[in-house]
This record gives C-alpha cells, sequence and structure tokens, in this order.
C-alpha cells in the first residue's frame, strides 16, 4: 500500500496492478485505489474448477491471454466522440476498422468491471476501452 501511494505520488498517471496469493491484503489495496488487484489463487481454483468439467475451458483461457501477438484478447481505446453515445451507435463503428480480423466483444469502463454484449441503450462512458478477439488466421470475422 506504501508502495503504491508512493508510485502515484511521483507520477499521478502510472497504473498500478497488484498480484495476491491470499486475500488478506485485498481491503488495503482497495483503499488505496489500486487499479487492478489479482487474486492468483482464486484464478487457479476457477481453471482448475471449469478443466474439470472437460469442456475445455482451459484452452481457450490459455489461447486468450498468450502472448501470441495474432490472437487473443485486444483492447483500444473508444474514440472521445464515441463517449455518452449508445452502444448501438458505436459498435458499428468500431467493428469496421481496418483489421478485419477481431470481433467486438464488450466495454471496459475506466475503473469499472467489463461489459460484455451490452444493450444496445448502453451509453459507453467516457474512457471507456473497446474489448475485442483478435483471431489468428487474419480472416474477417
Amino acid at each position: 500500500v506504501l508502495f503504491r501511494s508512493t508510485m502515484k505520488n511521483l507520477n499521478p498517471g502510472v497504473y498500478i496492478a497488484a498480484e495476491l496469493l491470499s486475500e488478506k491484503f485485498q481491503e488495503q489495496l482497495k483503499m488505496a485505489r489500486c487499479d487492478e488487484i489479482i487474486l492468483t489463487t482464486e484464478y487457479e481454483h476457477s481453471l482448475l474448477a471449469t478443466a474439470s468439467s472437460g469442456l475445455g475451458y482451459s484452452n481457450v483461457i490459455k489461447a486468450l491471454i498468450s502472448d501470441d501477438s495474432d490472437s487473443g484478447i485486444l483492447m483500444e481505446t473508444v474514440p472521445p466522440k464515441a463517449a455518452g453515445v449508445e452502444y448501438k451507435r458505436i459498435a458499428p463503428l468500431l467493428k469496421n476498422s481496418e483489421k478485419g480480423n477481431r470481433i467486438l466483444i464488450g466495454i471496459l469502463p475506466p475503473h469499472g468491471e467489463p461489459v460484455f454484449a451490452p444493450e444496445p441503450a448502453y451509453v459507453v462512458p467516457s474512457g471507456s476501452k473497446a474489448i475485442f478477439i483478435l483471431s489468428e488466421n487474419g480472416t474477417e470475422n
């Protein structure tokens, strides 16, 4: 927590992500307004539980978070002119880019949880990011 405060004092624009092995200090990090808190054991338990179902979730997660630049999750800042606009009006603009091998799956508002497959009337907050899945084959989806 002290480290986070020092970093923000040195550079208020720095993004702080913290990895915790247990939930013991999660509340302190939330109170210190850490930008992102990753509970490693929570992800491990969830991944093991879904893998035991035999549906292949672990393969999907591995592909989405791999460091392969040709596939996975891609996020781009939503243009400022789209702030305050309904999702149904900006989704076609975000989808129709020069990158035809990506699929728009949701919006990540600033300091919030991702909104996957938003309702058409969802108003996109200023500073949001568009969440895409990038395909490895490079064909238009």
